[in-house]
Order: structure tokens, then sequence, then C-alpha cells
């Protein structure tokens, strides 16, 4: 499937998900989105479909843009988020089929579908396309922070998949399930859970680059 195939996929599954949702269940907070609740996040999902075709991207992915996205939405119910969300998703699904290499907004929607499964204890989307693209991805990324800090190679193991990771042959393999690894590379686990797995060396050097999004909480 390409780029914006998964986007639209995981648009389908996520909206089907959260339009059962009722108000109580909108209302949780999201621990991985600190302030959010689950219905800010779609709103922020449906302003990221409406913003990026419309050229809207001055200030992208900063608080302020994400904060803005939600400030325009308040008061718009479950439905007309949705409502939305669709009205823009073809605009957006044919930016992205243009993009080539990794395509963040594809990254965003997938982990955003996981940290609303998460905080509603909700089954997770291990299976899917998008998940694989947005782990593939966040490993990607890493191995491009640990080749700029100059740090030694690092395997990582997860499941079935081995990857290597930075310049040279790696000094240390990091352990852990495809779910674990997925959450840590995206910054929702915490430095204690993450010193907590399996390390066959000392962790310390990895931990401030692991996250795509800065230090670990």
């Amino acid at each position: 499937m390409q780029a914006d195939e998964i986007y639209e996929d995981t648009r389908v599954r996520l909206t089907a998900f959260v339009r059962q949702l009722g108000d109580d269940d909108l209302a949780r907070p999201v621990p991985a989105c600190p302030g959010w609740s689950v219905r800010d996040i779609v709103a922020h999902l449906a302003g990221l479909a409406a913003d990026l075709p419309a050229g809207r991207t001055e200030g992208m992915a900063t608080p302020e843009w994400t904060a803005r996205q939600l400030e325009e939405r308040v008061g718009r119910s479950l439905d007309e988020l949705l409502d939305e969300w669709a009205e823009h998703a073809p605009a957006l699904g044919r930016l992205l089929a243009e993009m080539t290499r990794v395509v963040p907004p594809v990254v965003d929607i997938v982990t955003h579908e996981d940290d609303i499964r998460a905080a509603l204890g909700a089954p997770t989307a291990l299976d899917s396309v998008g998940f694989d693209y947005a782990l593939q991805a966040y490993v990607m990324a890493l191995d491009y922070r640990l080749r700029k800090k100059q740090l030694p190679a690092l395997r990582v193991r997860a499941g079935d998949e081995e990857w290597e990771v930075g310049e040279g042959e790696p000094t240390i393999t990091l352990t852990t399930t495809p779910y674990d690894l997925f959450r840590t590379l995206s910054g929702r686990r915490s430095e204690a859970q993450v010193r907590a797995d399996d390390w066959d060396g000392d962790p310390a050097p990895y931990i401030p680059v692991l996250s795509t999004f800065g230090a670990l909480p």
C-alpha cells in the first residue's frame, strides 16, 4: 500500500472506532498527549487534514500550530469533526501520494490512533499496515539520530525483526516487543520503562536519543 492508502485505511478504521464512543470516552485524557482528550486528538487530525492541502504549514508540528487547530474547533460535535476530516481527506491523500520516503502525516495518524486506543484500554492495531509503516519510520529516524550524535551502533530486536542502526558494528543490543519499541521511539514510554527492557549493555548513552520527540518522560 502507498502512503495515501495507508493514511486512508487508518482514517476509516479510527473514524469507525471513535464514532461509537460516548461523551465520557471522548473527554477521556490521553496520557501520551498531556492536556489533550480523545476528542482533542480527533480535532487535531481534522485540522491537519484541512491545513496541509491549504498550505497552512507555518509553525507546522509546533505546540502553537496544533493549539490553533484545537481552538478553531472548540464547540464542534464529534460528527462535525469527522465530517470535516472526511471532506479534506481526498485532497490530503493526493498530497501524500506525491511525497517520497517517510510521510509524517501517516506516522502521525497511526501514532494517535494508538494513543486513543491506549487511553481507552482498547486493543491496538498491531496487524495493520499503518503500524508497520510507522514502526519502520521511527527506526529509520533512530538510525539518523545515532549517526548524527556519532553514537556506537545499536542492534534492535523486536519480535521477528532485527535492525542495526547507527554507524559501524553494533556494540549493544536492545530486545523488546514491536509494540514497546513503537511506544519507545514515539516517546510514549518512560525512561524507567525503557531501562527495564532487555539490554545486553549499558543503555545510558542511548536513552536521550531513543524518542523521536525529545527526552523520554
